[in-house]
């Protein structure tokens, strides 16, 4: 499997909104090899994204590179430490014997913790930005979505659910740097033959989702009851999900204990050396910044 171009990532993620773009860079890019690298460039490329997303004036940019500032010092002092702490719990399940689903559930749901953990500082700092938005960014922002929709709906009609499914989960590996031999490719295929990740399920979820906090921003006029139609909308994610999303979880969490029981002594080992280098430098960065402010 050829290694995912992670610049072809970013250009795929059309994200429609402060948050989720956030915790891609923050989160998924921690997935990394280069961890520290893209960390301490993530500010630049968030702000760089965020301002062409909804055209900020001179105003509103100095608030959102103070909020992206003060956020990133929190995240790194205190977010890090438990990421390198969930991670070494991770490590010690993957150096067991065996690995179940029930496992798998239990780091599912404590990652979804950090998750809400990390999100919610950015969600309550952001809501201001938000609140200053006109007429002509809200239009924007709309256009973006809209485009956004207009290109999923185009990916539902190139494959199958089943194939679409493995491409996911290949740029997700590749992207974390992570290969699998032909025992793990054969695994997933027989996997979303039966249980494909639910796309126009999704698609409808977040078509509807797009259009509230749209309607939130464009017909709210008391501050106070946008403001928590925003944070609501953000935060509240398990209301976003489908049935047949948590359905898939559950199917998701079973697929990835058969993958790593089926890992051989060379690739179980690799993977926990990956995993050994992202708390080191988890730990390194967050130390830099403990450093730095005394």
């Amino acid at each position: 499997m050829g290694k995912f171009n992670k610049l072809t990532f970013w250009k795929l993620k059309k994200v429609g909104g402060f948050i989720p773009l956030l915790l891609i860079i923050l989160v998924l890019t921690s997935s990394c090899s280069r961890i520290k690298w893209a960390y301490r460039f993530s500010d630049w490329f968030i702000q760089m994204r965020l301002e062409s997303y909804f055209d900020l004036n001179s105003e509103q940019i100095p608030e959102l590179e103070k909020n992206i500032q003060e956020y990133k010092k929190w995240h790194q002092k205190e977010m890090l430490p438990k990421y390198a702490s969930f991670l070494e719990e991770v490590r010690k399940d993957l150096k067991g014997s065996s690995i179940t689903p029930k496992i798998v559930q239990v780091k599912r749901l404590e990652m979804e913790g950090l998750g809400f953990m990390t999100a919610k500082p950015w969600v309550d700092s952001s809501v201001k930005i938000y609140l200053s938005l006109n007429s002509s960014q809200i239009k924007k922002f709309e256009e973006k979505i809209k485009e956004d929709h207009e290109e999923r709906l185009e990916k539902l009609k190139e494959s199958s659910l089943a194939e679409m499914s493995l491409k996911r989960a290949r740029r997700m590996l590749d992207f974390m740097d992570i290969g699998i031999k032909e025992k793990q490719e054969k695994i997933f295929k027989e996997h979303f033959k039966k249980h494909p990740f639910p796309f126009n399920e999704s698609y409808a979820r977040r078509k509807k989702w797009n259009e509230t906090i749209l309607t939130c921003l464009k017909e709210n006029k008391n501050k106070e009851k946008k403001s928590l139609c925003i944070k609501d909308h953000f935060l509240n994610w398990d209301k976003r999900r489908t049935p047949e999303s948590k359905a898939y979880r559950v199917h998701i969490d079973d697929l990835i204990a058969r993958v790593l029981n089926s890992l051989d002594k060379e690739q179980k080992a690799s993977i926990v050396a990956k995993v050994g280098q992202w708390i080191e430098d988890f730990r390194e960065l967050a130390k830099e910044v403990s450093e730095a402010s005394q």
